[in-house]
């Protein structure tokens, strides 16, 4: 079997949900807007909330764009009053996008090299710190991720079992291979569901790219668009 291609070579190539997904609307040389849908019957339109990000335009380069987002209202009486706003798919609550968060964290887990000696995917990537402080959150969902993963990539390859993808099984990670690690079990989980997101995409014929696919798996964890403003 040919060796797989590296993390860096596999992930530079894509590009952010913001350029694939068609609810994302241009209204600027560097804006776009997120234009969820009506929570419920006694929401109503109440302004905008805006959000400055860095996304992938492919090739390992960044850009910094604003979103707007769509803020709601509750109008009905006989419920508790309160606003919302419609969250993009991609929004993690970071600087950076959820594909770039996930792109850089999988390029290192499954490295052999350690946090300050890694390859970056992108070459105005987030510092050793920011990648850390991403770790430690991701990991205490490592396993809700990888499961969310999982079952949209059955979705997407349904008649054929899943099992096909990875014939041998997901590899162990390249971060088994590093010591000095205080939750290895959590972080090989993550890792490995981040390569069933990465290599699985390319195994689908190219009928999802992989932003795609984790902004798809994202909602089988939380639901992303709408989230409670206090």
């Amino acid at each position: 079997m040919p060796d797989e291609p590296s993390p860096v070579s596999l992930v530079r190539g894509f590009r952010s949900l913001v350029f694939l997904d068609p609810g994302f609307q241009p209204v600027g040389d560097d804006a776009f807007a997120w234009v969820g849908n009506r929570p419920g019957p006694g929401w109503h339109v109440h302004g905008w909330t805006t959000v400055r990000i860095t996304v992938a335009t492919g090739n390992g380069r960044t850009w910094n764009i604003t979103v707007f987002k769509r803020r709601w209202l509750n109008t009905d009486p006989d419920a508790s009053p309160g606003t919302l706003h419609d969250r993009p798919p991609d929004q993690l609550g970071f600087r950076f996008d959820g594909w770039i968060v996930a792109a850089v964290l999988w390029c290192w887990l499954e490295g052999k090299l350690g946090i300050h000696r890694f390859e970056q995917p992108f070459y105005d990537g987030p510092s050793a710190r920011t990648v850390l402080r991403w770790h430690r959150r991701a990991r205490e969902r490592a396993l809700p991720i990888q499961h969310a993963i999982r079952a949209r990539l059955i979705e997407r390859y349904e008649p054929q079992p899943v099992e096909q993808m990875f014939p041998g099984g997901v590899p162990p990670p390249g971060c088994t291979r590093r010591h000095g690690w205080r939750d290895l079990g959590r972080t090989s989980t993550l890792c490995q569901g981040l390569t069933m997101m990465i290599r699985g995409a390319g195994r689908l014929s190219g009928s999802i790219s992989p932003p795609t696919l984790l902004a798809e798996a994202r909602g089988k964890v939380t639901c992303p668009q709408t989230t409670a403003m206090t």
